[in-house]
């Protein structure tokens, strides 16, 4: 038996742990649809869209994975979902891309904000 198959046996993945990934990467992607159709329903904002909808599936992609198995290791006794953080790397500059471009900020204190938010 390889250290993965052994790691799931002894796994507090439970069913309903499962069952909340799932539901959340359900939620995530049908909002990652939403969010496509409405950015490519309307000119407006659209970069703002785009950024949106891909904040959600990449969130959304994040969370199948960890419910399939993915993006899991077990530290201590206990499972550390390090595909959560691995999302957040990315989606967080995205999220703080999106709100300032939103806010009609220019493109230097972005870069800037990004630069000390990746540190």
């Amino acid at each position: 038996m390889d250290a993965l198959s052994k790691m799931r046996q002894a796994s507090y993945h439970t069913l309903i742990g499962t069952a909340v990934l799932v539901l959340t990467a359900i939620a995530m992607l049908t909002s990652g649809v939403v969010f496509g159709w409405l950015t490519y329903s309307k000119s407006a904002a659209r970069v703002c869209g785009v950024l949106t909808t891909s904040i959600v599936a990449i969130a959304g992609a994040a969370y199948v994975l960890m419910s399939l198995g993915y993006g899991v290791t077990a530290v201590g006794g206990r499972e550390l979902y390090y595909g959560r953080y691995a999302d957040w790397l990315v989606t967080t500059l995205l999220l703080l891309v999106d709100i300032l471009l939103f806010a009609g900020v220019s493109w230097k204190p972005i870069v800037a904000l990004c630069t000390l938010d990746g540190q």
